[in-house]
């Protein structure tokens, strides 16, 4: 997972921490619903413990995005 999180940071080219903006961007992105969406928060939730991401902190929302990337536009969380 650690490596997922360099190689996320390297994506974005910059150190400043992920923002819950850029989780809700790249699943815009990939087709992936996230407003209000049961099936992402339990999948947050899954990765994250919190449901919510609000409530995640700057490593844990590296961890959402991270397991965006391997992600297809219609898979289903």
């Amino acid at each position: 997972m650690k490596l997922l999180l360099e190689n996320w940071r390297e994506y974005l080219n910059e150190d400043k921490p992920i923002s819950i903006e850029d989780v809700h961007k790249r699943a815009d992105e990939l087709g992936i619903p996230w407003d209000d969406d049961v099936q992402f928060m339990n999948w947050t939730k899954e990765i994250t413990g919190k449901p919510h991401l609000d409530d995640l902190t700057s490593e844990e929302l590296f961890k959402v995005c991270a397991a965006l990337e391997g992600r297809k536009t219609n898979e289903k969380i």
